[in-house]
């Protein structure tokens, strides 16, 4: 049931109105979508390790992150907004209530007119330059080839039920199960209190904490790499990584930085992939008062 909503919220997702407004309002129902299949294929794959249920929910929490975040930035060329209208817009609705009558129905009696629907569709979103989306499942394969030696990317999906990590290096894929998003909320704005507070003492314990939520339960492989390319889950981007607390000795907290090179990506799907686009090519620069 899930991967078939998943299939919907894709088709979804490729046509939905290009206004800001509805833009957000379809990536959070799309994300929900999305959720459903990464909470309960990794609860399965818990039991049975299967590598391909794996790569799924992987690719699945990737797919999700790169896509929303690239229908979320307002962009003035959209191809969508070119479309002929209203043809193209009553043609999509006249689809979208087709396939919810052959979804209720569970009949393949209407895949002809189906066809011919998206086939009319296809032809004005061509004419209108439309963008072909990023294949879906090939998300592991380019980052396992482009990782430099010694490298790992640390993937997070941060739930209300469960939070989740997937650990990728040239070797394996692991998943790791978190704490769940409240948990780790409370933790981050605990950390940052004490960052702002510039409490050693406190930085120790709640970076010390936070560290071992995070990263705590990775296996040996991963904590030796030299490198780590991270792909945050949204809360995680307020979140001073190279700041978190390894260890506390003697001398006091021992930071992440001093152990690893960090890299914090928006995304595993924009890994070293020019042929994304625009999104992948743009250069952001971001200047603050720390």
């Amino acid at each position: 049931d899930a991967r078939t909503a998943l299939r919907w919220a894709r088709a979804l997702r490729a046509n939905v109105i290009p206004d800001n407004d509805s833009r957000v309002g379809a990536e959070g129902l799309l994300d929900e979508a999305y959720s459903v299949l990464i909470d309960a294929g990794n609860q399965v794959y818990l039991k049975t390790h299967s590598p391909a249920l794996l790569r799924e929910t992987f690719e699945a929490a990737e797919e999700n992150r790169a896509e929303s975040l690239e229908k979320l930035l307002p962009t003035s060329s959209d191809w969508r907004a070119h479309l002929p209208s209203p043809q193209y817009w009553d043609k999509l609705s006249e689809l979208i209530a087709q396939q919810r009558r052959t979804v209720r129905l569970n009949s393949a009696l209407s895949s002809e007119r189906l066809a011919r629907l998206r086939s009319e569709l296809s032809e004005m979103e061509a004419t209108a330059k439309a963008k072909v989306s990023t294949p879906v499942g090939n998300v592991l394969d380019r980052v396992r080839k482009n990782l430099p030696a010694g490298a790992s990317l640390l993937s997070f999906r941060l739930g209300d039920g469960a939070s989740w990590l997937w650990a990728l290096d040239h070797d394996e894929l692991q998943l790791y199960r978190l704490p769940p998003k409240a948990t780790l909320l409370t933790e981050i704005r605990s950390f940052q209190d004490s960052i702002r507070d510039n409490d050693t003492h406190r930085i120790g314990k709640t970076g010390r904490r936070l560290y071992a939520d995070l990263f705590g339960s990775l296996e040996t492989s991963f904590e030796r790499s030299s490198q780590w390319f991270i792909s945050a889950d949204e809360p995680l981007f307020a979140v001073p990584m190279a700041a978190l607390v390894v260890e506390v000795n003697k001398d006091g907290p021992v930071y992440l930085t001093q152990r690893k090179t960090l890299q914090v990506l928006p995304g595993a799907q924009l890994f070293n992939s020019p042929a994304l686009g625009s999104l992948a090519n743009k250069r952001f620069v971001a200047a603050g008062d720390g």
